[in-house]
């Protein structure tokens, strides 16, 4: 009998820690039909980011914080924020909007 596996608290994308234990698809088993859900929760959760940023911008009137291309698809951006977190491991306890905002910055700074 299959039982529906629901997330638990430690499953949450909380932290960077977080990010790099669900997120990484260099560790992803793809045979894992629970790790792969995670790692699409992942996509998520980044099309999500970049989509809350948009829409920010465009109802305040505010200036970006970063100025990604066009072209720059959701995968791109999380291989961006996973090596932003593998680079920097002294900051992966935070939490993980301010580290997807900071990859993102430091990959796509707007012109001045």
């Amino acid at each position: 009998m299959l039982q529906a596996q629901h997330a638990r608290a430690t499953d949450l994308l909380e932290t960077g820690n977080d990010y790099l234990l669900q997120c990484d698809e260099a560790k992803l088993n793809r045979s894992n039909a629970v790790a792969v859900g995670q790692f699409m929760r992942c996509a998520g959760y980044i099309q999500g980011f970049l989509e809350g940023h948009t829409a920010l911008i465009v109802v305040s009137g505010a200036k970006p914080s970063y100025c990604y291309p066009d072209n720059v698809g959701t995968e791109q951006v999380q291989r961006i924020v996973t090596k932003s977190l593998k680079d920097n491991p002294k900051k992966t306890h935070l939490p993980i909007a301010l580290l997807v905002e900071k990859a993102l910055i430091d990959a796509f700074p707007c012109a001045k």
